[in-house]
């Protein structure tokens, strides 16, 4: 068995994170509790990145760009 992160883990904290982020937009946490919304935020920015990477890793993966049929 392969240890750490594969594809389907980043999604997993890709999609955590985005949860994070839209509970934490949705509560209002700004007015409140300051240090909530910094950390929702924080958190809910790593979603970004995860999935530019996964995009790019699926874009060097792709075989035959030309061949691609869209149905």
């Amino acid at each position: 068995m392969k240890r750490g992160l594969n594809a389907f883990h980043l999604k997993l904290i890709a999609i955590i994170a985005m949860v994070i982020n839209h509970i934490g937009s949705g509560f209002r946490f700004s007015s409140s509790y300051p240090i909530l919304f910094w950390f929702t935020e924080f958190i809910g920015k790593l979603t970004f990145p995860i999935m530019a990477f996964l995009l790019v890793e699926g874009f060097k993966y792709t075989s035959n760009i030309k061949n691609i049929h869209y149905d």
